[in-house]
Parts: C-alpha cells; structure tokens; sequence
C-alpha cells in the first residue's frame, strides 16, 4: 500500500482544485511505461487511500487514469482511475478523456465521470479546443453524449449527418462517428432519415459488421418511414435478402427479425414483394394487365408454382392461375376451389392439374371461367375481375 502523509493536505487540495480553471501542459500520448507505473500505484493503494494518492499525481499521470478506463482491462483499477480523476479535475485532463471517450466510444464509465467533472465541478467548457465540438457542454446535458450530439444535429441545418459531423470535427473520431450513425438508424425519425442521401445509409447497411446492426438499422427504416414511396426499393431489396418475405397470415411462426416489426408494417412490405414477383414472372401486357389489380391492393397474395411456369394470384373471393406462356389460357376459381389447388399446389406437377373448367367460377366476361390472352382481351377481362371484385368485396 501506498501510504502519502500530508501536512497542509487543505492547503493542497485547494491549490490542486484551482487548477481546473487554468489551462496546463498539453498531454500528448500516455507512453506504455507511463500505463504500467500508474498502474501499480493503483493496484498498491487502497480505496481509502486512494484521495491521497490522486494528489500526488502530476497531470500526465492523472491522463494515464483516462486510458486505464478506456482499456477496459480490469474493474478495480478502473473504479480507481475514476476515483483519481474525480479528485484531480484538470482541464486538460477533461479535454483529454473527451478525445479519448470520441475515439473509444461507448466507454459508460469514462462518460460518467466527465459528466460528473462538468456538473459537480461547473467546468467552464470554454474556449474550446479546436478538435472538440463547440457544442458539448450541450451534449453532456442529454443522458447520453450520443443522444445530445443527435438533437444538436437535428436543431440545424445540415441535410446530412456527414456535413454536421465533418463541421463539428466528430468525424476523425471512429468510435463516435460509428456510434452516431448507429443512433442515427436504429433510432431516429422520419424526419432524420429523410435527410440523410439514400446511398449513405446504403453504404452503412452494406458495412454492418454485425447482423443485429443491419436488424435494427434496417427494423427501424421500415417503421420509421411507414411505406412507399419513402421507402427505397435498394434498401427493400437488401432486407429482402437478408431477412425474407415476412409472414402475415394470422398466429404465423416469425423470425427474430420480423417479429418486432408491427403488423401493417409487414402488410405493407408483403404487398411491395407482390408487387416484385408480379414484374419478375409477367412480361409487357400481361404485366400491365395484373399491375393495375396489384396496385389497387386487390391482389392479397401471389404464389409460383410448376417450377416457375406457373403463378397463383390470390384475391378476395377467388383467385386465378396464370401460366409462364402467353398462348396458355388463364383459370379462374372462387375461392374454395382456388384455395384447395393453393394448399396443394407443392404436390402437383403439372399445367393440366391447375385446369378443370368443372370447376372455374363463371361470369358473363369469362370464356368458361378462363381468360384467353387474345384480341382486345385487357379490356373484355379487365372488366371481367374488376365486376367480380366489386361483387366480392360489397
């Protein structure tokens, strides 16, 4: 144990403290041998001697105590160096642990600490240093410097979060850049995201080292923008991929990833993926033709089947079977018969299993329940399902 006699310890202590308000030495790096002395000085000394002790350190050596918290290495030392800086609170030392909490961030119990420097002592946090953010006397106010950096951001005019973090010098810092743009899309509003240029938040989507990163960065984009057309379809696609079709259907088994998103969220995702596979199995008319039903939100579910040479399309009170070649007549069924050959679909192996005019639903614009892709037919059908959605859905 170290043990420190004092005689005039008042006398010290307030000399010690009157050091906050000054400017001292500039403290560059904390060398290795630095670290390991006051290392050992703080294994040595005890908790209740560890005020002593903090007074016979000289400034470097109260930074040193920085970067033991930031190391994370080991949890009494940690509490020491923090006891140490809370006794000793030097204006450099607090402009040193802000750069080292920038480059390391989240490190909690450093940010605890300056906190307590700023509140309990009243630093004066002027003037600033030039690779500090003029603002952070603002930011410490917040519960978390992260939180009051992004309300700082959103109280001004940069369209981007780049533009304020390349104004404000956040940007040479990783560990608070990256937590930014963390807050920034797991957290943030409508209004936020909107500012931000979509190949940006791409570039960070893309980058995610983590996949509960991309979870919560891509969860959030959905809930917070609601739907098209501010949702970007590059970004629907990368969650598409990443995570799949969500399930909509009632008391349906989720995945992790869908499961903490809200129900109209998913349905409007869903109906987006309708929409994909509508265009990625028509071509030209027939398209154009299932489009208009599609964006009507008449369609409420699609399937392929046959291996990619035929499709289902689901509506209200009937659905239709389309098949991938235009000379093949497409069949319509009310919706028992439709949803038989949708559960059974998987068994069966071909085109002529689909078809079975006995049992098509008919109607004054239907050729035998069937929709023959020849002549004027967008127009005779078209007329056709729209009167039978009408009818359905009354």
């Amino acid at each position: 144990m170290i043990k420190v006699q004092f005689t005039h310890i008042d006398r010290v202590v307030e000399k010690v403290r009157a050091t906050h308000i000054r400017r001292g030495a500039h403290i560059g790096n904390v060398d290795d041998g630095l670290l390991t002395r006051v290392r050992e000085k703080l294994k040595a000394c005890s908790f209740q001697d560890i005020t002593e002790l903090a007074f016979t350190f000289q400034v470097v050596e109260v930074a040193a105590c920085v970067s033991i918290i930031v190391l994370k290495t080991n949890p009494e030392l940690m509490n020491k160096a923090c006891a140490v800086i809370k006794h000793r609170p030097l204006t450099d030392v607090l402009w040193f642990g802000v750069k080292k909490l920038f480059e390391s961030y989240p490190t909690p119990q450093l940010e605890r600490t300056l906190r307590n420097l700023v509140e309990e002592h009243k630093f004066q946090l002027a003037p600033v240093p030039d690779e500090i953010p003029e603002r952070i006397d603002s930011w410490f106010k917040a519960p978390d410097l992260v939180r009051g950096a992004l309300e700082d951001y959103a109280q001004h005019d940069e369209r981007d979060l780049i533009a304020f973090m390349e104004r404000v010098n956040i940007d040479t810092f990783p560990g608070m850049s990256h937590a930014l743009w963390d807050a920034l899309l797991s957290k943030g509003t409508k209004k936020l995201l909107l500012r931000q240029k979509t190949k940006q938040i791409i570039s960070k989507m893309e980058g995610a080292i983590q996949t509960d990163d991309l979870g919560r960065w891509a969860r959030n984009y959905l809930i917070a923008l609601e739907d098209l057309p501010d949702w970007d379809e590059t970004i629907l696609l990368m969650t598409k991929k990443r995570f799949g079709i969500p399930k909509v259907e009632k008391n349906a088994v989720e995945g992790p990833f869908w499961k903490k998103v809200p129900l109209p969220i998913k349905e409007r995702f869903y109906h987006w993926c309708i929409g994909l596979q509508i265009e990625d199995f028509f071509d030209g008319t027939r398209a154009q033709f299932w489009k208009q039903f599609y964006k009507s939100h008449h369609i409420l579910d699609v399937k392929s089947i046959l291996s990619g040479s035929g499709f289902m399309l689901r509506f209200n009170y009937f659905g239709v079977v389309e098949f991938k070649s235009t000379g093949h007549a497409a069949y319509v069924y009310p919706s028992k018969h439709f949803d038989e050959l949708w559960d059974n679909s998987s068994h069966k192996n071909s085109a002529k299993e689909f078809k079975d005019m006995g049992k098509t639903l008919h109607h004054p614009y239907l050729k035998e329940g069937r929709i023959l892709h020849s002549g004027d037919w967008q127009m005779t059908y078209g007329h056709a399902i729209r009167s039978l959605v009408q009818r359905t859905t009354r």
